[in-house]
């Protein structure tokens, strides 16, 4: 994932850590911001979407399970 250095007047969806944090707390801004992105490579935007699906669907699976005591 190619990350150039931050300067303090870049846009919040340049900070990579926030854009992170977005698309497993609130997934519709984080995508937004992940393809607003300057900082985040093509091939590290896929793989963010490809790592949040699998943060989503195990939170899924975990509330699921928690349904069924």
């Amino acid at each position: 994932m190619k990350i150039k250095p931050l300067q303090n007047n870049d846009p919040w969806y340049d900070k990579t850590g926030l854009v992170v944090f977005l698309l497993i707390g609130m997934p519709i801004i984080g995508i937004y911001g992940l393809a607003r992105s300057s900082t985040i490579s093509k091939g590290g935007k896929i793989g963010l979407v490809i790592f949040t699906l699998i943060v989503w669907s195990l939170i899924g699976a975990g509330a699921r399970i928690a349904q069924y005591p």
